[in-house]
């Protein structure tokens, strides 16, 4: 049997892990997880900024409720913060781009609550690619 047609289920199954473990729900709005290593993740939004980091890049959970995305920015030792990243909570809100970092967490499910988000769950961020209509 030629080798091709011996790897052949082994490409299949490769292939199906890698999908399957891609699939999250997409973000709102054109904004995307973006992996720059295994420990630094960060959200992009590629329409505008030209996909420079809108959050990040140190995303260490996230979650979205209809147009809101939301989570937590850590710090990272021996890098200081970017004034428009400051670690904390952050929320966006997808449809006007406005984005607010630096929460502390009785702020931020302050704010998620004002705009009818109770019960924000967030989690490690994953491959979440943009939504489409």
């Amino acid at each position: 049997m030629p080798k091709t047609q011996s790897n052949f289920p082994t490409y299949i199954l490769i292939a199906t892990l890698l999908v399957g473990c891609s699939q999250g729900e997409p973000l709102p709005n054109g904004y995307a997880v973006f992996f720059a290593s295994g420990s630094e993740a960060g959200l992009v939004k590629p329409a505008i900024k030209g996909g420079e980091n809108i959050a990040g890049p140190h995303v260490a959970e996230l979650g979205n409720s209809g147009k809101y995305i939301f989570g937590r920015i850590e710090p990272k030792k021996g890098i200081p913060p970017h004034p428009d990243h400051a670690p904390g909570f952050f929320v966006i809100d997808s449809d006007t781009d406005k984005v607010t970092t630096g929460l502390d967490r009785d702020k931020w499910l302050t704010e998620l609550k004002a705009v009818g988000v109770d019960s924000p769950q967030i989690q490690p961020p994953e491959f979440k690619s943009p939504k489409k209509y």
